[in-house]
C-alpha cells in the first residue's frame, strides 16, 4: 500500500556434497514509481473538428499510466466522465456548434493499479468566439481556392427534359447551375440548387470521360430554345457552411434534336510517343473535313484542363510539368454538323 519494497539477496552453489550458500547483501529499499500530473491540458478547435460539434483535448502521456480519465463540464454543471486507454492522448468532446464559446472547466489525470495520480486542472477555460469564426472563414476561403472552373458545358436532350452536362471538378461534392432563355430580355436567372440530384453522365459510347449532370423540365415551348447558362462547384463544409468555386464560362447552347451520342464512326489514334519532350500532342490524321477535340488533366490533381479545339492534328502547348503523368482524351469532329466521334484515351509519362 505504501508503494515500498525491502529486498535484499544471497548467491548459492551447488556442489557434491550438498548446497553452500553465500552471505545476504546489504538490503535495500525500493519506491515504485508514482504516477505524475499530465504536464500540459489543451482544448482546441482544429481543423479536423472545426466544422462539427466537437472540440479536441488533449495532453502530454504520464510514466506508467494504464489509463487516463477526462473531466468536462459547463461551469456551474456537472461533470461528465470521458475514460481513455493510456494510448490515447486526445480525444474528442461533443460539446455542440454552439456551445464552442462557452465557458467550460477540464481535469484530467492517470491511473494505474495502484489508484488515481494528481489531476491536471483547466478551470474556466473559454475559446474567443472571434477566432473561431476567423478559422471557419480561412478553411472556407481555402476550400474554394481548390474549386476550379467546371469545363467543357454542353446541353443535351432527354426525353421531354434538358440536360446540363459537365466535366467534374476535384473536392466538389454538389454544383450549382444557372440559365436563362436568349430569347428573354430579362437577365433574371433560373437557378438550380445545390441539393439538386447531381448524376454521372458518359455522352459518348467508347470510353468518353465521366461527366456530372443535372435534368431539368423547361416545357414543351422551351425545348427548341437557346440556353445562356453557367455552373458552379460546392463543398459542404458541415454545419450548414460550404464553399462555392468560381462560376464557370457562361455558354449559349442550344438542345440538340437527338441525343448527343457519336454517330461519327472515325477514330483518331494516340501513339506510345504521342507526347514530345516540348509537350506537343499528336495524334493521327482521319481525314478532309474534320477538326478535334483535346481534354487532358494531370492525374495527381485530377482538374480537366480547358478542352482545345484544332483544326489540325497536332497541339504543341500543353501545359505540363516534368515527373508528372497525364491522361489525355482526343476525337475527332465533323465540320458541317458538328458531329463527334468516340474519345480515345491514354495515359503519358512527362520525363523531358
Amino acid at each position: 500500500p505504501d508503494r515500498r519494497l525491502r529486498t535484499c539477496g544471497r548467491g548459492a552453489r551447488d556442489l557434491r556434497a550438498g548446497t553452500r550458500k553465500g552471505r545476504w547483501s546489504d538490503s535495500a529499499t525500493f519506491e515504485a514509481p508514482t504516477l505524475a500530473a499530465p504536464a500540459t491540458l489543451t482544448v482546441s478547435n482544429d481543423r479536423d473538428v472545426l466544422f462539427t460539434d466537437n472540440l479536441k483535448v488533449s495532453w502530454t502521456a504520464v510514466d506508467y499510466a494504464d489509463a487516463y480519465v477526462l473531466q468536462w463540464r459547463k461551469s456551474g454543471g456537472e461533470w461528465q466522465d470521458i475514460p481513455v486507454s493510456a494510448s490515447v492522448l486526445a480525444t474528442l468532446v461533443p460539446v455542440g456548434a454552439d456551445n464552442k464559446a462557452s465557458r467550460h472547466d477540464w481535469r484530467v489525470w492517470a491511473k494505474d493499479a495502484g489508484g488515481d495520480g494528481p489531476r491536471r486542472e483547466l478551470p474556466g477555460h473559454r475559446l474567443s468566439q472571434r477566432n473561431i469564426d476567423r478559422d471557419i472563414q480561412s478553411a472556407i476561403n481555402t476550400a474554394e481556392r481548390g474549386l476550379v472552373k467546371p469545363q467543357d458545358l454542353q446541353l443535351l436532350k432527354d426525353d421531354s427534359k434538358v440536360k446540363f452536362i459537365w466535366l467534374p471538378v476535384v473536392g466538389a461534392d454538389s454544383y450549382v447551375v444557372q440559365y436563362r432563355y436568349t430569347r428573354d430580355d430579362s437577365t433574371s436567372w433560373i437557378t438550380v440548387p445545390a441539393s439538386a440530384p447531381i448524376e454521372t453522365a458518359t455522352i459518348q459510347p467508347s470510353g468518353g470521360p465521366a461527366y456530372r449532370s443535372v435534368n431539368r423540365n423547361p416545357g414543351a415551348d422551351n425545348l427548341n430554345a437557346r440556353f445562356y447558362w453557367q455552373v458552379r462547384a460546392v463543398k459542404n463544409m458541415g454545419l450548414g457552411r460550404r464553399a462555392e468555386g468560381d462560376w464557370s464560362t457562361p455558354v449559349v447552347s442550344a438542345v440538340p434534336v437527338t441525343d448527343i451520342h457519336s454517330d461519327v464512326s472515325v477514330t483518331v489514334t494516340l501513339g506510345q510517343y504521342a507526347l514530345s519532350r516540348t509537350g506537343r500532342l499528336s495524334w493521327s490524321n482521319v481525314g478532309a473535313g474534320y477538326s478535334y477535340e483535346v481534354l487532358y488533366r494531370d492525374t495527381r490533381d485530377n482538374n480537366w484542363r480547358d478542352i482545345i479545339s484544332v483544326t489540325s492534328n497536332w497541339f504543341a502547348d500543353l501545359t505540363v510539368t516534368s515527373g508528372r503523368d497525364y491522361e489525355v482524351f482526343a476525337r475527332a469532329v465533323r465540320r458541317n454538323n458538328n458531329r463527334k466521334g468516340p474519345w480515345v484515351t491514354r495515359t503519358y509519362e512527362y520525363r523531358p
